[in-house]
């Protein structure tokens, strides 16, 4: 297997590697050494993999059109179920206070949720980049997401949960 994306966690000493199939791989990282701890199967791999500012989520932008959501005090445990996009995502990002996260894809649309309200339906920012896939979400700060896509285009959104 090839992975495709890998972070470690600010807050803990926790690593995580997406790979080509549809698992994430935890990792312990332990003095010199890592020790693989745990792996969780998804329905789809991740193009992107983000931990949280606090450390206390991992989110995932899967190729099978659902968000990924994990809470790393559960052990990984999902927390979002119901939401989707019409098509792979490519990129999330957590708000620099990890409240809320940012999924965007092949769709143009950027799809926002609330960390504190994980079964409310997203906030839509639909055809964002009308002419092209959205590349990278970020945040320049806590209501601010700061897209890029294939258009060539930065684009500015705010938003509040």
């Amino acid at each position: 297997r090839r992975v495709r994306e890998a972070v470690v966690s600010t807050q803990s000493t926790g690593a995580v590697a997406a790979a080509d199939d549809p698992t994430l791989y935890l990792y312990d990282i332990e003095g010199d050494s890592i020790v693989q701890r745990q792996t969780v199967s998804l329905s789809a791999s991740c193009e992107e993999i983000f931990y949280s500012p606090d450390g206390a989520y991992l989110a995932g932008a899967s190729k099978g059109r659902s968000p990924l959501l994990l809470d790393v005090n559960l052990h990984y445990k999902p927390v979002i179920h119901c939401w989707s996009s019409s098509a792979s995502l490519k990129t999330c990002s957590f708000s620099p206070d990890s409240r809320m996260v940012a999924y965007a894809g092949i769709d143009n649309n950027i799809l926002v949720g609330c960390v504190e309200k994980p079964m409310d339906s997203p906030i839509k920012i639909i055809r964002a980049h009308p002419l092209g896939t959205i590349n990278r979400v970020r945040w320049s700060d806590e209501g601010t997401i700061v897209s890029t896509g294939s258009d060539c285009q930065v684009r500015q959104f705010t938003v509040t949960c």
